[in-house]
């Protein structure tokens, strides 16, 4: 009876610990300020860390955000002191150094200007705003053509701020933070507004893991799968909808 009862005991013992929750892996990933997009003093740290969040955690690993300058943070991430980074665009110099998960958020790019030049068609000498550390490649036929000027301060406000003091003719800007960005500064989006042009463009948005990492396809595939599970069942549309 002694070893029947024991017998039970581990087996309880065993069983136990199995229906016990696997403790979650722990990660911490870069990003920086860019609202609504993602943002320390945004709801959930905006809808880009939202989805990274619950990307990981459908695979069973917890997500910190270390928000830092970009600059800091892309240097950090490549040199693998940070699992990845985000949100980013593609462009050749980046892909050198990293590698991009499936892309998990779409925006679309405009050139903003004054109301009263909101019909411009003649682009020769003018001179268009893209802050530092902006992918510009999509424009350089643009500003090819018609010898364009760019003007590239630190942050995307100032060129905002340029542009309602008339001192560059146009940026290069996010829909959703331009007028995010008009609203803070201005109080409306009255005085600047986004040009119909051909020149505008949707952009992915990706998670990039330094190709020094070395676990990158790792963590890359946890979070494409967290995102295709995400798709799939429709949590993703879901969380899309509460922003």
């Amino acid at each position: 009876m002694r070893a029947i009862s024991g017998f039970a005991v581990r087996c309880s013992i065993i069983l136990a610990a199995m229906s016990l929750p696997a403790s979650a892996e722990k990660i911490i990933v870069a990003t920086g300020e860019y609202p609504p997009f993602v943002g320390q003093k945004e709801r959930s740290y905006g809808v880009t860390a939202a989805i990274v969040k619950a990307a990981f955690a459908r695979q069973g690993v917890d997500v910190d955000f270390e928000f830092l300058p970009w600059k800091r943070g892309y240097i950090e991430t490549e040199r693998a002191v940070y699992v990845a980074t985000f949100p980013y665009v593609k462009n050749p110099e980046r892909e050198a150094e990293f590698f991009y998960s499936e892309p998990f958020y779409i925006d679309k790019i405009r050139l903003f200007a004054r109301k009263e030049s909101a019909k411009m068609t003649d682009w020769n000498g003018k001179s268009i705003c893209v802050p530092i550390g902006y992918d510009v490649s999509y424009l350089h036929a643009l500003t090819t053509r018609y010898k364009l000027a760019l003007e590239r301060p630190p942050e995307m406000k100032f060129c905002y701020m340029m542009l309602n003091t008339l001192r560059v003719d146009a940026i290069w800007s996010s829909e959703q933070v331009g007028f995010r960005l008009l609203k803070e500064l201005f109080g409306d989006a009255d005085s600047i507004r986004p040009l119909d042009s051909e020149v505008s463009k949707d952009v992915d948005y990706y998670l990039i893991v330094s190709r020094k990492h070395p676990e990158a396809h790792v963590w890359l595939q946890k979070f494409n799968r967290g995102l295709q599970q995400m798709r799939k069942d429709g949590s993703y549309r879901k969380l899309l909808a509460e922003f």
